[in-house]
Parts: C-alpha cells; structure tokens; sequence
C-alpha cells in the first residue's frame, strides 16, 4: 500500500521521502555497533601474577545480536552470549592497576572479583610483546575481543563498599576491617596488627607522641626518648595486680 500524501498536489512530503533512507541508514548503523565493542562488565575466572600479571574473565552481560538481514533490525535483535573462545572466558588479558613513576598500587585478585574490559582501538599483541612505540600491529582487527585490557574498581550493586567515606581518602578492605584513611584532619591506620619493617632509621616526631598498649607498651633493645637511652624493657600492669614504677 502506497504511502505517498493524500494532499491534493500528490507531492510526498520530507518524511515520506527520507523514509526508507533512514531505515537503511539505521540499518547498517546497527550492524556497525554489533560488531564493534568498547567496554563491559566480567568476572575473575583465574589470576596469574606474572610478570606481566593477566586475569581470565567471563563475560558478565549477553549482547543483542541481529537475527537476520530484512525489516526493521531493532525489532529483529535477540540477546545471546558473546562468542568468546572454549568454555566462554576471555584469557591472558593484561590488568590495569594505578602505576606511574616506579611505583605501583597493587592487588591480591581473587576468582569473582568484578572488573572492567575495555577493548583497543587496534591490536594489542606487538605492543604487549615489546612495549614502547613504534609498534606495527600484526593484525588489523579493531575493538576485537583478542585485544582487552581489565580494569579493577568497577562494582555492581550487591558489591558496593558499605560505609563508603565522603570526607577521606581510603585504602581498605572490602569490610572496612583494615584500612589507612587520609583526611585533612590527619592519617589513622585502623587494623587487628600494624608492622613496621626498616632498613634503616625510624624517625617519630611530633609536638606530642602517645604509645598506648594493653596490656603493655616493648620498646626495643635501645631506645632514646629525650635523649636518655633505654634498654629492653616491657611496661605491664606491675605484680598483684600493682602498677610499675616510673622508668629513670
């Protein structure tokens, strides 16, 4: 049935005559975005520290794919798995984490852990194999599922960090446990046990400094406060029950 205007001059208007343009126009763009992808949510299948540390990740979300070539293709797209390699995971990607300057932020990645895929403009292998520039890649796939790099920090709904802080910066764990806070107020270091391993020389200072311990402070083989050097000692709570006396 024709859908040419009922208008007398039986001149079709601008809709009617972009019509079936912008039909084709969608779609060969739907087309275009199925076979490009940019970034999706995965899950930890495996963590290898290396060097270079890699995860293996499956998938998180399915995709819309066409069903076939004629009729409106928005309305012929089903959702269906992506087509990754044997067993449905994604292998050998390269993890991201914060790194800069010759020092690193790293994490002790476990199966289940959440993160983010982004998929490269080109191939990642000559790059990955040889670092620098100048690479030439030997491929010329783009946005390819070959060519992912996981991203950690990325969560979903029923992994968000409860007791999130809005006034400091954290380093913690998952259940706030264990954690470093900075904040302008200053620095608190909350866990069950605080280690301090020195190569060389530990300096304190600070208009006001408290050792507080319970049921007891031990300071070192030789420790000087104001001056006055210490032996090894142990402050308890005295004998009976009794305090110590003061050290002189």
């Amino acid at each position: 049935m024709s859908t040419m205007s009922s208008s007398p001059n039986f001149i079709p208007d601008v809709t009617e005559v972009l019509a079936p343009h912008i039909a084709l126009f969608q779609r060969f763009a739907d087309r275009l975005l199925q076979s490009m992808r940019v970034a999706l949510p995965a899950q930890v299948q495996s963590f290898n520290a290396g060097p270079p540390a890699t995860v293996s990740v499956i998938v998180a979300t399915d995709e819309y794919v066409l069903q076939n070539e004629g009729g409106d293709s928005r309305i012929n797209m089903q959702t269906k798995a992506l087509p990754v390699p044997q067993e449905g995971t994604i292998d050998d990607i390269p993890v991201c984490f914060p790194s800069a300057g010759g020092w690193n932020v790293t994490f002790p990645i476990k199966n289940g852990d959440e993160c983010l895929l982004v998929f490269l403009d080109t191939c990642l292998d000559a790059w990955w194999q040889n670092g620098g520039i100048g690479n030439k890649p030997i491929s010329q796939r783009r946005h390819n599922l070959s060519d992912a790099v996981a991203v950690f920090g990325l969560r979903s709904t029923p992994r968000g960090l409860a007791n999130y802080s809005t006034t400091a910066m954290e380093i913690r764990s998952d259940d706030g446990t264990v954690k470093m806070s900075l904040a302008s107020t200053g620095i608190t270091v909350t866990a069950p046990e605080v280690t301090v391993n020195c190569t060389g020389t530990v300096n304190v200072n600070g208009s006001s400094i408290t050792l507080t311990g319970s049921p007891h402070v031990t300071l070192g083989s030789s420790t000087t406060i104001d001056a006055r050097v210490f032996l090894s000692h142990t402050h308890g709570n005295g004998n009976d029950g009794e305090p110590t006396t003061g050290v002189i």
